[in-house]
């Protein structure tokens, strides 16, 4: 059974944990270690893959460990920011993960490097997944700090 695992952190954060395989995880932008670790025993999981969408330490801040305590795979789209990124991700890319196809779509605005993950569905009648970071919010989308306001409605488009 594949289902997404909504993790509160930071008083404003989330970070996503994608139960697949019955025993195997995806998480993103893991910004507490603990919160994940804590999770993973609750519901008997191994983490196989960590999704980064930006460097931003509210988004990374839990990479480090959990890498080295499950022996996971990091993918992101700027190693400069992350050294501990394994596989370095660009637009376009599809990458397969947990049984699925997952694109990485460009999101330039919050900072220049900023990606989504678009899973897609296994079937016909179910819905694709996104995880957007600091790109897009329920509600509305956030500061661009690092990109002009241009950069930011060209990636909302």
């Amino acid at each position: 059974m594949d289902s997404v695992i909504t993790i509160p952190a930071l008083g404003d954060n989330y970070i996503y944990l994608y139960r697949y395989n019955q025993s195997d995880s995806v998480v993103v932008d893991p910004c507490d270690s603990s919160l994940v670790l804590r999770t993973l025993q609750e519901y008997g999981l191994s983490l196989r893959t960590i999704l980064i969408t930006h460097h931003h330490w509210d988004h990374v801040a839990g990479t480090a460990d959990l890498k080295q305590k499950t022996g996971c795979k990091v993918i992101g789209a700027d190693r400069r920011r992350n050294p501990g990124i394994d596989s370095v991700v660009a637009d376009g890319q599809i990458l397969p993960i947990a049984g699925r196809k997952v694109r990485v779509i460009a999101t330039p605005g919050h900072t220049s490097t900023s990606v989504c993950y678009y899973m897609e569905p296994l079937s016909g009648g179910e819905s694709g997944i996104l995880w957007t970071g600091d790109t897009l919010f329920a509600g509305g989308y956030d500061r661009y700090l690092k990109c002009g306001a241009e950069s930011m409605w060209e990636s909302l488009q």
